[in-house]
Parts: structure tokens; C-alpha cells; sequence
């Protein structure tokens, strides 16, 4: 029996926190470079029988694989009735649970079926239902893409000439649990590769983190101007609350800092186009979704209004939009969806969320 040898590569990154969800490495493997590196994708496919396996750091939090494959078909004889072999792409967690799409090309035939791949796809030991496991093709092409976002591993397919196919998605997919990423291909089978595009992302709490530990700020509250109108820097809790539970639900008896948003480099866009701005950093108290908040993540925005203790306020989410689903990526320049506002000696503060009849009170502590 051939034995196998694998094109492994390690992907060693440096991430830092984004506030928009830029890729902090975008990898393009191509033959022409031996899959290494590239800067593109042009030249003939390489054709190989071993697996490729890129190493997915845990710090990358996301990715998007997008894998260009030629026609497989194109150099074997396949009749109606015959199987093709195909490949896999699989992805491993920490735990060696693999999830995997299952690809195999199949002809046109006499009652007018198109070439194009069928597609199987399991998780472990379990199938996975798809939306559709046939995927037409009838240039021999397609990219099929795998993307965890939010928790969410989705497969699409792509084929020149067609919309993007939805195939299937799995939730509650940690993505510093999964280790690698492979194409292998089946017993016998060659692999006619175009392209393998590796992008990784920095997760949720990277892209909330403004990097403050509870030390440090208690040191940056400790060096600001003594609490006013102006400012609202200090430590906040909440008082009480007027939710109307059709819309709106507390996560939990929050801990908050308020601090110049001018102070934090994951805000240093954002308070040059709002001078006077200041930000909402979670201390703690999340008991809904509390695995999704660390201490030291972004939980909303203050933007001055001129109208002194009155404040333009964005309330963010556990998972990092506003609350009318904007991304905290976009939330830099759209308009704000709440108003804070302050007592006269501002020991007290009140965020209303008027088109979603509920407000919070905070008091200082």
C-alpha cells in the first residue's frame, strides 16, 4: 500500500485586536510556488495524490478557506453509472472530531443531467443534512468556501457563471478549537488543485478588546480629571432598569468603566472623527451569554451631542453588533441608537433605547 506523505504547512501569526473584521493574514498557496506563499494563483493546477494540511493557530479565532479546484473529471472516463473518486475537505478540533465535506465530480448524462459534484458531508461519525448534495458545474470548475464566523462553520460553492450555493452550516463551532484544515483526496483519486486561499480573522473578543486589565484601569481612572459632566470617567454599575422584554433583556448586573475613548488605540478612528468621545468597557456581571464577555471588551460608545450630559450612545451586543444588528466593524460610522444622559452632579446616568422602550440606570461606584 502507497504510502501518503502530506503537504503540511504552519502558519505561525501575530494577531492584533481590529475593531472592523479585517483578515490579519491573507495566504494564498499556489503550484507555481510550490504551495508556499504567494502573492497570486496563475499557472497550471498541481496535481497531486497526497493531502494538503495547513495548521490553524488558536489565536486566529475565524477564518475563510476558499479552495479552487480544476475539472476532475477531465482526465478520467466516467460513465452515468460509475464513481468517481473525489476528496475531502476536513476540518480537526483539539478534541480530533473532524468535519467534513465530502466532493466527488460527476458526468452529464443521457437524460440531460449536468456535470458538475455531488457533495456528502459529516461531522465525526454523523451525516450532515445538505440544502442540495448536487452542485452543476459545466466548465468542470468551482471554488467551495468554508467560513467560521460567529460561532458558524458555513460551506458555500461556487461555479463560473452561477450564484453562490448555499450547502450546509454547523453552529456552535469554537474556532480556537479547530487545529488544521486539509484536502484529501480519496484512495486512487488525483488532486487538480487551482488555488488554496487561507484568510484568518481575529475573533469577537479580539476585535472588542481594549486591552485593559482591571490594573490598568484603575490607573487610567486614577490619572483622569475628577468625575464631571463632561467626562463620565469612573466605575458604573447598574441601578435599576425599565425593559420592555419584547425587545430588550438585560445580560446580567453589569460592571462598567467609562473611559476617553481617545485613550484606547482599538478606538483611535473613532475618537479622532468624534473628539470627546468616551467608551463603555465590560469589568464583569454577565450572566446571559457570560462565556462571551471578558473583562476589558468593548461594550458601547458616548458621543458628545453638545448639549452638556446628553450623550449619543451604541449599546453593543454579545455578539459584537448594535442593537439593530449593525456590526461593531461598521458601528465607527453610523449613527447612534440610544441617548445617555446625566444627573447634576453626575452620580447618576441613564442610557434610553427609545425604539426599544427600555432604558438602564447606572450610578457610580
Amino acid at each position: 500500500m502507497k504510502r501518503r506523505l502530506g503537504i503540511i504547512l504552519v502558519i505561525l501569526l501575530p494577531l492584533t485586536a481590529l475593531a472592523a473584521r479585517r483578515p490579519v493574514s491573507d495566504i494564498y498557496l499556489s503550484p507555481q510556488a510550490g504551495f508556499m506563499p504567494a502573492a497570486d494563483h496563475k499557472g497550471s493546477p498541481l496535481v497531486t495524490d497526497t493531502a494538503i494540511r495547513l495548521d490553524i493557530p488558536a489565536a486566529a479565532g475565524e477564518f475563510r478557506l476558499d479552495v479552487s479546484l480544476a475539472d476532475l473529471s477531465a482526465k478520467t472516463s466516467l460513465t452515468r453509472d460509475s464513481k468517481a473518486p473525489g476528496y475531502k475537505i476536513v476540518f480537526t478540533d483539539t478534541e480530533g472530531e473532524r468535519i467534513a465535506l465530502h466532493v466527488s465530480p460527476f458526468p452529464s448524462t443521457d437524460n440531460g443531467l449536468r456535470s458538475g459534484y455531488t457533495l456528502f458531508a459529516t461531522r465525526g461519525r454523523e451525516p450532515v443534512q445538505l440544502k442540495d448534495p448536487l452542485f452543476p458545474s459545466e466548465q468542470g470548475e468551482a471554488v467551495i468556501q468554508a467560513e467560521l464566523r460567529d460561532g458558524s462553520l458555513t460551506f458555500t460553492a461556487v461555479a463560473p457563471g452561477r450564484e453562490q450555493q448555499p450547502i450546509f452550516a454547523i453552529d456552535g463551532v469554537r474556532g480556537d478549537r479547530i487545529v488544521s484544515a486539509a484536502i484529501e483526496p480519496d484512495p486512487s483519486a488525483t488532486l487538480r488543485i487551482g488555488m488554496v486561499r487561507l484568510r484568518l480573522y481575529p475573533s469577537l473578543r479580539q476585535r472588542l478588546a481594549t486591552g485593559l486589565t482591571a490594573r490598568q484601569t484603575d490607573g487610567l481612572l486614577a490619572r483622569l480629571p475628577d468625575p464631571s459632566q463632561r467626562n463620565l470617567s469612573g466605575r458604573w454599575k447598574i441601578l435599576d432598569y425599565d425593559l420592555d422584554d419584547k425587545y430588550l433583556q438585560l445580560g446580567g448586573d453589569y460592571t462598567l468603566a467609562i473611559v476617553p475613548a481617545e485613550e484606547l488605540p482599538l478606538l483611535a478612528e473613532f475618537a479622532g472623527r468624534n473628539p470627546g468621545s468616551r467608551a463603555i468597557v465590560y469589568l464583569g456581571g454577565a450572566s446571559a451569554y457570560g462565556s462571551e464577555w471578558e473583562p476589558g471588551m468593548l461594550k458601547g460608545l458616548l458621543i458628545p451631542t453638545g448639549i452638556l450630559g446628553i450623550w449619543r450612545t451604541v449599546w453593543i451586543d454579545p455578539e459584537g453588533n448594535g442593537l439593530q444588528g449593525i456590526p461593531f466593524g461598521d458601528l465607527l460610522s453610523v449613527p447612534a441608537e440610544a441617548t445617555a444622559q446625566t444627573d447634576d452632579d453626575a452620580s447618576e446616568l441613564t442610557i434610553s433605547f427609545p425604539n426599544l422602550y427600555s432604558s438602564i440606570r447606572l450610578i457610580r461606584f
